[in-house]
């Protein structure tokens, strides 16, 4: 029994710690954590130009939500200069490629801000069928030489072999050089009607790695377009 002039006991201090202390800290940081954006999703994008020999170029680090203007400057600026050094006599008219996606829709044509491939990205989540999660797929893109363009280049490459043909030893081959690896190497080309012995027909670019969301719809490919076509895949 307590005395007359004693104060009474109170109980003890429940649910504080000496971490309390740092609350003000810790609430501060987390105030500017809940505001910082998440980790930027990328992709990765190999780039190859394919004859007789790989012509290489890796991309990597390309933000997951590129729109498709942006997906044609990538696509252009990394095939350009592989053609340019395929065949740096032939006047190129780089203005007229364009870039198409698997179902043949013209990337230029398409003008919309949004992220071209995100979409195709989002699942429905396993456990909750309500909400969507990312899953990383490969997209493919096409750099296209437009028909006309490619003709005059058939024309182009025929008479310089016949002009070769006049001052080489009969049995070399009319060649154009092409960078492989980062060494430059010499390709021989048949002269024969054959599209396919012709340098220089395909280009093929493969993203490695997407770990982002992206996406678009269909069309069917203009006859007017070359078949000869810069190749270009998004991982």
């Amino acid at each position: 029994m307590l005395g007359a002039h004693e104060p009474p006991l109170l109980p003890p201090h429940a649910g504080y710690t000496s971490q309390h202390s740092c609350y003000s800290q810790e609430c501060q940081w987390w105030a500017r954590w809940s505001f910082t954006s998440p980790p930027a999703e990328t992709i990765t994008l190999k780039i190859s130009a394919h004859y007789e020999a790989n012509i290489c170029e890796g991309k990597k680090d390309i933000d997951a939500t590129i729109s498709a203007q942006d997906l044609v400057m990538v696509a252009l600026k990394t095939i350009v200069p592989k053609v340019k050094t395929f065949c740096p006599t032939f006047p190129w008219w780089f203005n007229e490629f364009v870039v198409h996606d698997t179902d043949w829709v013209d990337l230029s044509a398409h003008h919309s801000p949004l992220p071209y491939f995100y979409p195709e990205c989002l699942q429905p989540a396993c456990k909750n069928p309500n909400s969507v999660v990312f899953k990383s797929k490969q997209f493919q893109l096409y750099v296209v030489v437009p028909a006309a363009q490619w003709h005059e280049y058939e024309v182009f490459f025929e008479n310089a072999a016949a002009t070769s043909s006049d001052t080489d030893p009969p049995d070399s081959d009319v060649s154009c050089d092409s960078r492989v690896n980062g060494v430059m190497t010499t390709s021989s080309m048949a002269l024969t009607s054959n599209i396919s012995t012709l340098p220089f027909h395909l280009c093929h670019a493969q993203s490695m790695f997407m770990p982002t969301h992206m996406a678009i719809s269909p069309t069917c490919a203009n006859e007017g377009e070359s078949t000869r076509m810069l190749q270009m895949l998004g991982h």
